[in-house]
């Protein structure tokens, strides 16, 4: 038996089913444009204290990205499933890290060609102390 996906035509179902669509795309913006006016003051402080965008993308904005993973852990573990939260703690973010970076580099070759990455010494340093 399978799930069947349908929407309501008339009544009062069909006009909450458009209200909750439009509320959840409202949502996506708003939380779009949040991060990214957080991720711009992060930047302009960085850069006020003189610091690398190389560090602040690998410490203070990676650490920000990774406190929902922290909750939902959590939360799995508190609900008695400790196995499984040990195994996103390792699977999450290295999903992202395959799938988002090969994606992102597919698509750069795709629309610019080849990609040639010149590493600065900061880069190198952050490369080797994640070894």
């Amino acid at each position: 038996t399978g799930a069947v996906l349908s929407m309501e035509t008339r009544g009062p179902a069909a006009a909450c089913e458009g209200a909750a669509l439009l509320t959840f795309v409202q949502s996506v913006v708003w939380m779009h444009l949040a991060a990214d006016e957080l991720v711009l003051c992060i930047d302009a402080l960085g850069k006020m204290a003189g610091i690398s965008e190389e560090f602040l993308g690998a410490t203070v904005l990676a650490w920000g990205n990774c406190v929902g993973d922290l909750m939902s852990n959590l939360a799995v573990a508190r609900a008695g499933q400790a196995p499984m939260a040990i195994a996103a703690c390792f699977a999450g973010p290295l999903f992202n890290l395959l799938v988002g970076l090969s994606a992102s580099l597919v698509y750069v070759n795709f629309v610019i060609g080849d990609v040639r990455v010149q590493p600065s010494n900061s880069m190198l340093l952050l490369l080797a102390g994640s070894v």
